[in-house]
């Protein structure tokens, strides 16, 4: 599979917490494409911005029927789970035939800090 990595310049100062994050969504998203997607092409995005980490893993693949009531199986769940501790929000588009895009944001701490978690 072929795999392209796009990594903007100014991914540097992602806070600790949240370069764990991106590390284990890109891990279970490679993980899904290779088990189920068939894909021969695989492309990682990654932005820092204004706003926050913007994070993409799009694929060529099979892709699939995204459940009405959920986001999907339990290796998604995992990365809506972890995106979410940072406040973050995680689409997925996916249509049988089409391949898969998932997208992750992670906002930028409000103070500027670190993100903190009770």
């Amino acid at each position: 599979v072929e795999v392209v990595v796009d990594i903007g310049d100014d991914v540097e100062d992602v806070p600790e917490p949240e370069k764990l994050c991106l590390f284990r969504v890109v891990q279970e998203a490679l993980t899904n494409c290779s088990r189920h997607s068939g894909a021969s092409s695989i492309q990682i995005t990654l932005r820092r911005a204004a706003e926050g980490t913007l994070l993409q893993v799009k694929d060529n693949g099979k892709g699939f029927e995204t459940p009405r009531n959920g986001i999907g199986g339990i290796g998604l769940i995992g990365i809506e789970e972890r995106v979410r501790e940072l406040n973050g929000s995680v689409r997925i588009r996916s249509k049988q035939g089409t391949g898969t895009t998932l997208s992750v944001q992670i906002p930028a701490p409000a103070n500027g800090g670190v993100h903190v978690h009770n």
